[in-house]
């Protein structure tokens, strides 16, 4: 009855959709510089619709897109269908079999959302650390509970070799700050070990895995296959998270001082993104409704006016052409 429903779901939004060049009615204008989300995603919580028109809204061109929670995948490969260059689904590794060691069930889910996948190919983050969040750290009142695999982990081992096959980035998750100094240490010289023995695949940490510039910039004159997603990292998300006293544990790369102009970034980030334009890519994360809802939209205008203040080429690279250049997707202009 479930799959009866979801395909009758799937068959009238399609239906809505138009048949031409650009059914979703992304803009055409044509922008060099323009913004690709390499990192998304949406719950049960807000509608794929809902999700295409903040997309739309906020001037974002391209986006890879998965679901967590209870929300289906397969919402995005059919949408996906109807403008495979700016939607493109990345296979969702947020799985119990992922979490809980399942390696049998885990190559099983992940190689059926990639048999089905379009032109292009992703898998999306893997959560190796993920903190325990509250309701008092969480504006829509949800627990997370902590998440801990290790970097080798038969399942994540698979991930590898996936990656390996098609040529793509192997996606962590890593939540720095909320470790202890013992176990940070340890889950890092994992990490590096992970790198150093898999010199030709790249991966790339999400909300700079919660590191700070001088840390950063040593793993990075350390490792040429090391890269970093930049969601959670905007002046929108201080701020809030600020409200919650006991949890401010993500990196800012924005200036937070008064005397500061809108989008200017700490002296010391941008001196990283100008030295090391490659490393960095645009990302927003949605994850939550009320991210999607009430931050996506002034997270993305933050960004594009920061990406605006840095040299060109720099920006280029950060707002599309590292992602475009990691999963070797065609550049939409």
């Amino acid at each position: 009855m479930k799959k009866i429903t979801l395909a009758i779901f799937i068959s009238v939004f399609l239906l809505g959709c138009q048949s031409s060049k650009i059914p979703l009615n992304f803009s055409e204008e044509k922008d060099d510089l323009y913004l690709f989300d390499a990192q998304s995603q949406f719950s049960q919580d807000i509608e794929i619709q809902e999700v295409l028109n903040i997309l739309i809204k906020s001037g974002v061109q391209r986006v890879i897109l998965s679901t967590t929670q209870r929300q289906k995948m397969a919402i995005v490969y059919e949408t996906a269908k109807q403008d495979p260059e700016r939607i493109i689904p990345g296979a969702r590794l947020k799985l119990r079999a992922f979490y809980y060691g399942d390696e049998t069930k885990l190559r099983k889910q992940l190689d059926m959302q990639l048999a089905r996948g379009p032109r292009y190919t992703v898998i999306t983050e893997a959560l190796l650390y993920h903190a325990k969040k509250t309701p008092r750290v969480n504006p829509e009142g949800y627990n997370r509970p902590e998440i801990s695999v290790d970097p080798y982990s038969p399942q994540l081992k698979y991930v590898i070799k996936k990656a390996k096959q098609l040529d793509i980035p192997v996606v962590l998750h890593v939540e720095s700050r909320s470790l202890d100094f013992d176990r940070k240490l340890e889950l890092w010289r994992k990490l590096e070990k992970l790198m150093y023995q898999n010199p030709k695949v790249s991966f790339v940490y999400t909300h700079m895995a919660q590191l700070d510039s001088k840390e950063l910039s040593s793993l990075i004159n350390r490792h040429k296959n090391i890269y970093f997603f930049l969601q959670s990292t905007s002046l929108i998300d201080a701020k809030s998270v600020k409200r919650f006293h006991d949890f401010n544990k993500w990196t800012c790369v924005f200036c937070e001082t008064r005397d500061c102009h809108k989008g200017d970034l700490k002296p010391e980030w941008e001196e990283l993104f100008i030295s090391h334009p490659s490393r960095f890519i645009f990302a927003v994360d949605g994850v939550e409704s009320w991210i999607w809802r009430k931050r996506y939209e002034k997270i993305v205008r933050e960004w594009k006016i920061a990406i605006s203040k840095l040299p060109k080429h720099v920006g280029k690279k950060i707002a599309h052409e590292n992602a475009e250049r990691l999963w070797h997707i065609k550049p939409l202009y």
